[in-house]
């Protein structure tokens, strides 16, 4: 198998070591309570919009200069440009403009080569070898080597160095990294890891200088690093020696905003030439004051969970009947507004492997209702717990109250508060909401695995996840993953409700905005592809 060509340290105290729990990303971000966004959120349809049948921003060839302002939600005085450090919606966005990684997905979330060229495995998957990419230039003049990319994969494996990528990485051994020539690396795993380049493509794997220095910040990017006011705004020039795609504009304005009505009348003022994560109350309004929406169907999923290890929820039976209870339709139609598509218990649908041929669940109250008399819970009543933890959440449970009386049960919804939930009691709720952001199958099971809420220990299941890992034949690998999606879709206790669309907004004079499936605003972060005509 190969691809080929196809700041502050502080910020983040608590996340030492590899395994990183979420309300470590969100205490050391300083998140909790503070209503900042780590994730996007929704999309629109309707007039006005770009959808992925229609991409581009407008026709014409590409015109340079000008500065492209775009407002974010979030932000705090804890910004940060380094993607290796950063979680929010903010700084994904600066990060993609100055970093990059080895490898990325491109806007229908396939792998793409950047800083790398290609990787193989050997016969195991336990060693790659991976070439990188000639003519590289980092922003202080001197060349991208072999050297800066062993620099940068020790430092994220390194355990007293905490980051957001170490996760993705448990699995390689430090020590064994090592440069074959200037533009050869070679990478060895404790484990086979047939799914390497995936980890390589993780937004937060980006590749640093060897001599990194934090309080100047230096990538490969399509801009430099400039004007930077953490909580406030950042101004980053165009960076002239760019191997790749443009860019097209001579610098990028990114402007934290608090709220969505703040950032909506900056750019109905002109303060702004796009604005990110529209959410569904304010699409029609910026629709008819004449911008422009592009819509994208991302492959971020929302579900509620349920804690096997104690009853209910042990019961197969009980969990199935969940499952039947719940109208997904109507779970998105109101509580998002329309603005997503239902799920189907399965999570990963940006893998080329989903199975789009498994049957749609839909609601059978008949059959809930016999599942819950077979496992002897004829009146069951029980609270479910909630949290505003993205857009939609507490709105869905509700439904799902509403829903559940049809079969005869009763459901208490409680609203808790999102620090309350992820924080020193996480791991040990009932049952709750919860989202992940667009990954791949296998990719995203690590997350799973670790933030494992409704400690699901199924005989059998993680052991296939690794086997999946381990087999380089890819044919055999799809078989391996249908098996364990099979198991998610009938017995699993993620009920996955809806996949998120999300939405942004733009002035006529933007060109060269495209849908993108990974739930990044604006072309997934890589504003060099748009500019201003």
């Amino acid at each position: 198998m190969s691809y080929i060509d196809r700041e502050d340290e502080g910020l983040v105290s608590r996340l030492m070591g590899s395994r990183v729990t979420r309300r470590d990303l969100l205490k050391s971000a300083g998140l909790i309570g503070a209503g900042a966004a780590l994730a996007p959120g929704l999309a629109a349809c309707g007039g006005g919009t770009e959808t992925a049948e229609t991409p581009g921003g407008g026709a014409g060839s590409p015109v340079t200069g000008g500065r492209l302002r775009i407002g974010v939600i979030g932000g705090s005085e804890r910004d940060v440009v380094d993607p290796m450090v950063g979680m929010t919606q903010p700084d994904n966005l600066r990060g993609r403009q100055v970093f990059e990684r080895l490898f990325q997905h491109d806007h229908d979330f396939k792998v793409q080569p950047a800083l790398a060229l290609s990787a193989e495995p050997n016969a195991k998957a336990d060693v790659w070898t991976v070439k990188l990419r000639p003519d590289v230039t980092w922003h202080n003049g001197k060349s991208f080597t072999s050297d800066d990319v062993v620099y940068t994969f020790k430092k994220i494996t390194d355990p007293k160095f905490p980051n957001v990528a170490a996760e993705s990485f448990e699995d390689l051994d430090r020590n064994r990294i090592k440069a074959i020539d200037d533009l050869t690396v070679e990478f060895v795993l404790k484990q086979p890891n047939a799914d390497f380049v995936n980890s390589l493509a993780f937004i937060h794997a980006v590749v640093h200088p060897e001599g990194y220095d934090a309080k100047n910040p230096v990538g490969t990017g399509p801009f430099t690093y400039g004007q930077f006011t953490p909580g406030d705004r950042s101004i980053f020039p165009g960076f002239k020696d760019y191997w790749g795609v443009g860019p097209y504009v001579d610098e990028v304005e990114t402007i934290d905003f608090v709220d969505v009505t703040a950032m909506v009348n900056a750019l109905q003022g002109g303060e702004l030439d796009a604005a990110s994560n529209l959410p569904a109350t304010q699409v029609t309004l910026v629709e008819q004051a004449g911008f422009k929406t592009v819509t994208s169907e991302t492959g971020k999923w929302n579900y509620i969970f349920w804690d096997t290890q104690i009853k209910p929820w042990s019961d197969v039976r009980v969990r199935q009947a969940m499952r039947l209870i719940m109208d997904r339709q109507q779970m998105v139609d109101l509580a998002l507004e329309g603005f997503g598509r239902v799920g189907n218990d399965m999570w990963g649908i940006v893998d080329p492997a989903y199975p789009f041929d498994t049957p749609q669940r839909t609601q059978d109250i008949e059959q809930a209702k016999s599942l819950l008399k077979q496992a002897g819970y004829t009146d069951l009543s029980f609270e479910l717990l909630t949290a505003e933890v993205e857009t939609g959440h507490v709105e869905a449970a509700q439904i799902f109250a509403e829903q559940a009386k049809q079969a005869g049960v009763t459901v208490t919804v409680k609203k808790i508060d999102v620090g309350v939930l992820w924080g020193d009691k996480y791991l040990t709720w009932p049952n709750g909401p919860g989202w992940y952001s667009a990954n791949t199958y296998l990719s995203a099971c690590r997350f799973v695995k670790s933030w494992n809420e409704p400690h699901w220990q199924e005989p059998g299941y993680w052991e296939r996840i690794d086997e999946a890992f381990a087999t380089v034949d890819e044919a055999k690998r799809t078989e391996i993953m249908h098996e364990s999606w099979a198991v998610d879709y009938d017995i699993g206790p993620w009920d996955v409700w809806s996949w998120v669309n999300q939405v942004d907004a733009y002035t006529e004079q933007v060109k060269g905005t495209a849908p993108d499936m990974s739930g990044i605003p604006f072309n997934a972060g890589f504003v060099n592809e748009m500019w201003l005509a």
